[in-house]
């Protein structure tokens, strides 16, 4: 699938990543619609130190399940 890659401070790249796999219990989203929040900008600047490189930023998603 395709991600926008934070890879360093005012760093982003888009890139090819695995398809994700879930886990017992879990579900697949397809993703319709993604969302980057303020913490998110915070975290591509290089500002917060628990979000590190290399990460897909953007948690507010709308989708379907797959």
């Amino acid at each position: 699938m395709k991600a926008l890659v934070y890879i360093g401070p005012e760093a982003l790249e888009n890139c090819d990543v695995p398809d994700p796999k879930p886990a017992s219990g879990e579900i697949l989203v397809k993703v319709w619609s993604v969302a980057i929040c303020g913490s998110d900008m915070h975290a591509s600047l290089g500002h917060d130190e628990r979000r590190t490189a290399p990460l897909i930023l953007g948690h507010e998603v709308a989708g379907t399940i797959a």
